[in-house]
């Protein structure tokens, strides 16, 4: 029978998924902390550490314009990370790889359009004091109210 465990056992203590899961991403975050600081201020909106071994860096960009300026930066990076990071010092090399940023969906206008009443009154005015008979029926349909799924 599965016994419930305390949350820190989970996360620190035994060696489970969930505790190799949170390591990772710890040692993902301090990674990323050490790559910012390196690099130049553009670049660092552009780039971030995707995974690691105990001999390859792979760095995730999001276009390949910031690929070819982080190339630049690669020795510098791999010399800085080997010094400042003990667990770092077999890295060989440090590999860029390009991932286009998702775009955020773009958000759908609601169906549901209401005018108001004291608009529809303003439209309804303006309508009455047009000579030309096709834009007074376009203003008086403007102001009209309108019920969801009217057109």
């Amino acid at each position: 029978m599965n016994t419930p465990r305390p949350l820190y056992k989970l996360l620190h203590g035994e060696k489970t998924r969930l505790a190799d899961l949170v390591t990772t991403t710890r040692q993902l975050r301090r990674l990323n902390q050490h790559l910012l600081a390196v690099l130049a201020a553009p670049l660092t909106d552009h780039c971030q550490v995707a995974r690691y071994d105990t001999e390859q860096l792979i760095i995730q960009v999001d276009s390949p314009v910031w690929a070819s300026r982080l190339r630049y930066y690669v020795p510098t990076l791999l010399q800085e990370l080997k010094q400042n990071i003990p667990d770092l010092q077999g890295l060989k090399s440090i590999k860029i790889h390009v991932a286009p940023a998702t775009p955020t969906p773009v958000e759908k206008p609601p169906d549901k359009r209401e005018i108001t009443p004291a608009a529809s009154r303003n439209i309804q005015a303006m309508a009455e004091a047009i000579d030309d008979p096709v834009l007074r029926e376009a203003l008086q349909r403007l102001s009209r109210p309108r019920r969801t799924g009217d057109k």
